[in-house]
């Protein structure tokens, strides 16, 4: 194992050196098209021999104009593939590891030194991170409700994050891995990248038709010689256009249908498995009473308890309703019928396992704390009102048919802004971040889309119909996207009015090697 570890160790480093020198190949092929179209055609060529100025000056100005976008778009998404990678922080296990590996470097000569031995946190209620999530009103997880666990990075993975074998990594919203230009391309790169590869199209395709004329000419006339600069400028052109123009296809394709290219693979019969906020129990009674005392879903209720169930012990059944929850479930469907004083009573349901389970309604007496008395006759500690608040309770629910994007938000266009912005100079100039970059919103790290609000109508957790029109989430995406383009006394006044809740940016201030922090819950 140890053998295997340090091969793929070595791996990984050669990945990220070959990825950093590949752009300075780039670099060069660009130097050296630049010297030859300019020094040698135009100068050279049109200007001394042929004192061509009609033909050399428009050559220059359009090589120019595609040039001066095409190194912004590099150099941008150079910058942050290599200085703000798109990468998911380690947890604090993993950390540990990659410092003893680092001591054990000094003592052998090989890359790595054993193999990774994570730590207990994914088992952990208050496992570094996790917060990040139940934060959130839906987030993607395991079918036992937990965030995505990766045992290399020893972190919950966000939502749409996959881990990368050439650099080692978890990376955020994922597309690729890309040497062209330094390394991975993710959520903080990835419109950048999309600029980089349409402008080198134009670019390319530029000098094809320019080059592919004098090529021409000095084949056919005959006091003309061929020169071999024009030739390989021509087939080098030739090259990178079709890997360019091939890439900013896939990639605008991917951009309308808001997948990454992970997210393709298998996209016709994935089933991602999300959890999603139930509402209050009165809420459920009014829209279906029936899928109130019926549900056909598991729950889980964060923050952890620290007796909660580690994965292989989630109960898979229908779920138990707290009796808190019960309380105020039989209070919502009775409040005509009940009188304002009384003796606290004592409510008996079945549970799923076949036993009944006493639970004990509050008195009009000012004691409106919820006491629970399980099934096997333990009491539990009363709840008070505060931390009742302060806990979510998510269904766990499968998208409801095969191919379902969570993410997919109705239009193409819609699709595109997320990624590229609302502005077109943002479509095409390397200006701002992606808005999708920004995760403000608290019902989840990224936009979604119609396939979640058709689970919230099929589990009732919203009336029938209730869901937004596509013109009301296109005006919803675009004030989310707004704020993270905007900039000056409107877009201030925008962000006082949204308290943004935690980020994955702000994952990276977090100290990971203590406990995580409850955050107050709405």
């Amino acid at each position: 194992m140890d053998r295997i570890q340090k091969t793929a160790d070595r791996n990984k480093v050669v990945n990220l050196w070959t990825a950093r020198f590949i752009p300075l190949v780039l670099a060069g092929v660009v130097g050296y098209a630049t010297y030859v179209l300019v020094a040698l055609l135009c100068v050279n060529y049109l200007l001394v021999k042929h004192h061509d100025k009609g033909a050399a000056i428009p050559i220059l100005v359009i090589y120019f104009l595609l040039f001066i976008p095409m190194a912004a778009s590099f150099f941008r998404v150079l910058y942050f593939t290599i200085f703000d990678p798109p990468y998911v922080p380690l947890g604090p296990a993993a950390i540990r590891d990659r410092e003893m590996k680092g001591k054990a470097q000094s003592e052998e000569d090989g890359i790595g030194a054993g193999a990774y031995r994570p730590g207990n946190y994914r088992n952990d209620v208050d496992s570094p991170g996790l917060e990040l999530f139940y934060s959130k009103d839906v987030f993607v997880c395991e079918q036992n409700g937990k965030p995505i666990w990766c045992s290399n990075c020893g972190n919950w993975k966000p939502d749409r994050a996959h881990h990368d074998s050439s650099s080692g990594r978890c990376i955020a919203r994922m597309d690729h891995f890309c040497p062209w230009v330094g390394g991975p391309v993710g959520e903080n790169n990835f419109n950048f990248f999309v600029q980089f590869t349409f402008w080198t199209a134009l670019y390319c395709l530029h000098l094809i038709i320019v080059m592919a004329i004098y090529v021409h000419r000095q084949l056919t006339v005959r006091d003309e010689k061929l020169n071999h600069h024009f030739a390989a400028i021509l087939g080098l052109a030739g090259f990178f256009f079709t890997f360019t123009a091939s890439m900013t296809g896939t990639s605008v394709q991917l951009l309308i249908t808001n997948r990454t290219s992970v997210e393709r693979l298998g996209a016709k019969t994935k089933i991602t498995t999300l959890a999603i906020k139930r509402p209050p129990l009165e809420e459920l009674a009014r829209i279906n009473p029936y899928a109130t005392q019926n549900p056909s879903y598991n729950v889980i209720t964060y923050p952890l308890e620290p007796d909660h169930a580690p994965a292989s012990q989630v109960r898979q059944g229908p779920p138990v309703i707290s009796s808190a929850e019960m309380d105020v479930y039989n209070n919502t469907l009775n409040q005509d019928q009940e009188s304002s004083a009384g003796p606290e009573e004592l409510v008996t349901t079945n549970s799923p396992t076949g036993e009944e389970t006493s639970m004990a309604e509050p008195t009009a007496s000012g004691n409106n704390q919820p006491s629970r008395v399980l099934g096997n006759g333990i009491s539990q500690e009363r709840m008070s009102a505060r931390d009742l608040n302060a806990t979510k309770t998510f269904a766990i629910l499968n998208t409801s048919k095969p191919g379902d994007n969570p993410w997919a938000l109705g239009s193409g266009l819609a699709n595109w802004q997320t990624v590229m912005g609302t502005g077109v100079l943002d479509w095409f100039l390397p200006m701002h971040k992606s808005p999708c970059s920004y995760h403000e919103d608290p019902e989840s790290h990224f936009a979604l889309g119609p396939a979640v609000d058709r689970l919230r109508e099929q589990h009732s957790f919203i009336a029938a119909g209730a869901a937004p029109s596509p013109r009301g989430r296109k005006e919803l995406l675009h004030r989310l996207n707004g704020g993270a383009n905007e900039k000056g006394t409107q877009g201030k006044k925008r962000n006082e009015k949204v308290t943004p809740t935690s980020t994955l940016g702000s994952i990276k201030m977090k100290n990971l090697n203590g406990h995580a922090s409850r955050p107050p819950i709405s």
